[in-house]
């Protein structure tokens, strides 16, 4: 940790430091990590243990999952295997697909004209109002844009529908060209 800091890192802990590692703190610590990282990926997991729990917070926290699948009957990936054909991570077979998920290098596109809002109900519109912000999840959309589940669930299969919103893994939506 000493050597981190002198080095410009830095340590995030819920623990005091001389507290030893222990494989209950072991969730806290992953916690934290599908909290900061903007994508977890599971490369190797038995169908129950820590890189499921972080990878079911970091869905939680509304980041996006990805798998790398394995041997069918595999143990040590079976884990993997199950998230992606739960649909609860994206399949992952190289950094390419990193980076086509997380757009790291997207080349300079020319936005496309968008769709005209004039007819959208006044739900529809509060929801597009609040994601001129950037990225929300659906809880985010329900509060700020005052709607009961039943409202917010009809506008945003509008929106879709319309191609005005763009929904993201984690129940989370983003204008499709913003």
């Amino acid at each position: 940790a000493r050597k981190m800091a002198e080095q410009g890192g830095g340590l995030l802990s819920e623990y005091p430091p001389w507290q030893r590692p222990e494989r209950l703190h072991f969730p806290a610590r992953n916690r934290i990590v599908a909290m900061l990282a903007e994508m977890t990926v599971v490369v190797q997991s038995g169908t129950t243990g820590g890189s499921l729990i972080t990878a079911s917070m970091a869905r939680e926290y509304g980041r996006v999952v990805g798998a790398c699948p394995g041997e069918s009957g595999n143990l040590y990936t079976a884990g993997c295997n199950k998230l992606i054909k739960e649909g609860r991570a994206l399949l992952i077979e190289d950094a390419q697909d990193i980076s086509r998920t997380l757009n790291w290098n997207s080349p300079t596109v020319t936005t496309p004209q968008l769709p005209l809002l004039d007819d959208l109900d006044e739900s529809a519109l509060r929801i597009v109002q609040t994601l001129k912000r950037g990225e929300q999840s659906m809880d985010e959309l329900r509060i700020v844009g005052r709607l009961t589940g039943p409202e917010l669930a009809a506008a945003l299969l509008t929106l879709e529908l319309r191609g005005v919103v763009l929904s993201l893994p984690g129940r989370r939506y983003r204008l499709q060209y913003s």
